[in-house]
């Protein structure tokens, strides 16, 4: 029985000792494992150089040689913005008034006097012509010299000198509306010229005496408003300052 039980107890010993050497065996091996693993995943850092001739080596050469000229062309869009903006010939010119626009329209003259009125229908007497004719606008007395300005925000469709009319300016008020002054100087401000914006009350001229067939009236100015190129009466859209003198006919 003693040799039975010794046996046992060597068998026992003998099987924890193997199980021990297993164990650490297997732990070992464990470690030894995860220490191999850790130096196969840890990433090298490359040297500076390398990263440089890595980078390089990814950029296509086509694409370095497009990015400059990319570049010279944001650059130069400023530029050719400012060439447009500055060259009047490339500018588009100024637009008449929309229907939206409510206009306003004033004397041409400040304390002007109509000295003959307006008259589609019926001819009246011409002291130069000596005859009867109709007459498409009215007179504006007022002395030689005398500051015309513009009745209406506009834009300036055509300057002429005519051999009838004299010195003329007509402006494009939009709306198929337009402004005509006859008489003028041959002098007239720098900045009048076609295509120009002009604003109510700026100065065009001045009251001449370049009108053939009204040279033996009273110095005036000659003045018409049309509507769809049909003469309309001007003292229907003149508003009269707190200086004009009102209506005389001649």
């Amino acid at each position: 029985m003693n040799l039975r039980k010794q046996n046992r107890t060597v068998a026992a010993i003998l099987y924890a000792v193997l199980s021990v050497v297993i164990v650490v065996v297997l732990c070992l091996s464990v470690f030894q494992l995860m220490q191999g693993e850790k130096k196969g995943t840890t990433p090298k850092v490359p040297s500076a150089t390398q990263k440089t001739e890595s980078t390089q080596a990814t950029v296509p050469s086509n694409e370095q040689t497009q990015a400059p000229a990319q570049t010279s062309e944001t650059m130069a869009t400023p530029a050719t913005d400012a060439t447009t903006a500055t060259d009047p010939a490339q500018t588009q010119p100024p637009s008449a008034p929309t229907s939206s626009t409510v206009q306003t329209f004033v004397m041409p003259i400040t304390g002007g006097t109509i000295s003959k009125a307006f008259s589609d229908d019926v001819a009246v007497f011409s002291q130069t012509m000596n005859d009867y004719r109709i007459h498409t606008g009215v007179d504006i007395y007022a002395p030689v010299g005398t500051p015309v300005v513009c009745c209406a925000d506009g834009v300036i469709e055509n300057v002429w000198l005519d051999p009838f009319d004299g010195m003329c300016i007509m402006i494009d008020h939009g709306n198929d509306i337009r402004s005509l002054y006859c008489n003028l100087s041959e002098e007239l401000p720098k900045t009048i010229s076609v295509g120009a914006a002009i604003m109510q009350g700026e100065t065009i001229g001045g009251v001449g005496e370049t009108m053939a067939i009204e040279q033996s009236d009273t110095s005036h100015l000659h003045f018409e408003i049309s509507e769809n190129d049909v003469p309309v009466d001007p003292v229907t859209y003149l508003i009269p300052s707190e200086d004009d003198e009102g209506y005389e006919d001649e």
